[in-house]
């Protein structure tokens, strides 16, 4: 896939992120993946984080006081998602994050306790070509400049494929 962003007309200066989102059924995904392994975001980096990792989709979600975004992991080389629908591949040829998740944003951005969140039975994966750094917003400052998710002309490529499964 490649899709290529520019962006036309009224934008907000900075967003939170730019890529894809991709909806799949079910919620026992297991995933692999080289790359970053931890959690990181443009301005909170882990050194050493790089490498191969494994885990349960459900426990690649960072849990924080409230429901909200917190899972992305940086500098993606190739994932793999198996699950019940088969598996999903993913290798990117430009700069990716990913994250999965089996709640929307806006789930997420509605709930305001982790036991207002629904059910699911699906599971969202993100592959973003950038992120807006986090800063300390909550007591200090926003990201430094360098960081932030200005609005831009974006590319995004990657292979996708389904290997067995329906």
């Amino acid at each position: 896939m490649s899709a290529r962003v520019a962006p036309y007309g009224a934008w907000p200066e900075r967003v939170p992120r730019l890529g894809v989102r991709i909806e799949m059924p079910g919620s026992q995904w297991e995933a692999s993946w080289l790359g970053d392994t931890l959690i990181g975001y443009s301005d909170m980096r882990v050194s050493g984080a790089r490498g191969y990792g494994s885990a349960p989709v459900r426990e690649l979600w960072d849990v924080s006081v409230r429901p909200q975004e917190g899972g992305q992991r940086l500098d993606l080389e190739a994932l793999c998602l198996r699950g019940e629908a088969g598996d999903v591949l993913v290798v990117p040829t430009s700069s990716l994050g990913w994250s999965v998740s089996p709640w929307s944003e806006r789930e997420l951005a509605e709930a305001s306790h982790w036991e207002d969140l629904p059910d699911s039975e699906r599971t969202f994966l993100w592959l973003d070509a950038f992120q807006d750094g986090i800063g300390t917003r909550s007591c200090g400052p926003d990201s430094r400049p360098e960081f932030a998710g200005y609005m831009r002309d974006t590319d995004l490529t990657f292979v996708i494929a389904q290997v067995g499964g329906d």
